[in-house]
């Protein structure tokens, strides 16, 4: 929602190129930043108090917009770099926070249901943007965060101070000395890199050959599935899950490069790559950094776990419009094919961070039912 203010706020100067890799450079490095600054301060400061600085951030940073009166490209790259701290630097807290309130072995479900939800709720927050001016939509996102402040204070602050982490936290070389991090890191680096830089190449192929469906499915497709993804990763595994979705996905624009013109191999393309998309979302950006974080420093791990996510974003996409639409697409297609399968050989390294014994204790439990649904058949 704070990335289509920001593109709101360009449409009334027109950027040029370089004006909007500037703004989207300042955004993406400020929330980097201040999810790595935020990750520290954890060490040092307890959860709750950085839970409060950060909505308070955010409610000061929204409120800023109301200054904007004739705004110039000072105002953007300001507003860029405030909306951008204000929320990478709460963000690992929040989501360490999140990890420690639930169970191993619900916190895929969970994390299913919080994408699937948000998503819901965004899109009416979404229409809002486009029918109000900056200053009532400054107060509209104020109001919203403040209603976190709200939710915070409903927590139990005795549990969430108790949340810290102890002295001795990893430190982030641990993070990168971390073999089970790096061989989920990769995978996610390359879907990174994959998904942002052929969008701009990939939705106007889409868009001419899919026979009137419309992409906005795509956002629906992929958020019912964060919370398919995420209660299967709580019966089979995060590792499985993952692997399905690069294989998927891999095969999707294997399909497409052959056939780029053909509306059935667009809209089978459509299809898988939201499927994909929200498996994969549901395990790299909410679970599995918080599976790997078992010493602790969970900060650290969701900081750097998200961090591909973010530099891949608004910079490269820039990068990918300008330059790589010279390549054919075809090219752009088999080399993405050829990324994602590459993608999942660190995945035969990388362990299951379901406990084994949760998995078979579900599979036992299934096998049971089984067992009564035909006893009772012959009975």
């Amino acid at each position: 929602m704070v990335t289509s203010i920001i593109l709101t706020l360009q449409k009334t100067l027109e950027l040029v190129y370089w004006e909007s890799i500037v703004v989207w450079t300042v955004f993406c490095l400020a929330t980097v930043g201040f999810s790595f600054a935020g990750a520290v301060l954890a060490e040092r400061f307890q959860r709750l108090h950085i839970l409060y600085f950060w909505v308070v951030f955010g409610v000061f940073t929204f409120l800023t917009l109301v200054l904007f009166e004739n705004v110039t490209l000072g105002d953007i790259t300001v507003f860029s770099f405030l909306s951008g701290a204000s929320f990478g630097f709460g963000m690992p807290s929040c989501l360490a926070l999140f990890a420690d309130a639930f169970a191993i072995e619900k916190r895929g479900g969970v994390s299913g249901i919080t994408f699937l939800v948000t998503n819901i709720f965004a899109l009416p927050v979404m229409v809002l943007i486009d029918s109000f001016d900056l200053s009532i939509n400054s107060l509209i996102f104020a109001a919203w965060r403040i209603l976190s402040l709200i939710a915070i204070f409903m927590l139990r602050p005795k549990k969430v101070e108790t949340t810290q982490m102890p002295q001795a936290q990893p430190s982030f070389s641990y993070v990168l000395q971390d073999k089970s991090f790096i061989f989920y890191a990769i995978p996610w680096v390359l879907f990174c890199l994959v998904n942002r830089l052929g969008e701009p190449i990939v939705e106007p192929l889409l868009e001419r050959g899919l026979m009137g469906v419309p992409l906005a499915i795509q956002p629906f497709v992929g958020s019912l599935f964060t919370l398919v993804g995420g209660l299967l990763a709580d019966r089979i595994g995060r590792k499985r899950i993952v692997v399905y979705g690069f294989v998927s996905l891999g095969i999707a624009y294997a399909i497409i490069g052959v056939a780029p013109q053909m509306s059935l191999a667009c809209l089978f393309f459509v299809l898988v790559n939201s499927i994909s998309a929200g498996l994969l979302w549901v395990i790299f950006i909410l679970t599995i950094w918080g599976d790997l974080s078992t010493r602790g420093g969970a900060e650290k791990y969701y900081a750097m776990g998200n961090m591909p996510f973010f530099v891949s974003w608004g910079i490269l996409q820039l990068i990918s419009t300008q330059y790589l639409m010279l390549i054919p697409a075809y090219a752009v297609f088999s080399f993405s094919s050829f990324f994602l399968f590459l993608a999942v050989l660190p995945l035969i390294y990388a362990p299951e961070t379901l406990p084994e014994k949760k998995i078979k204790e579900r599979e036992l439990k299934q096998y049971v039912e089984k067992a009564k649904k035909i006893k009772e058949k012959y009975d």
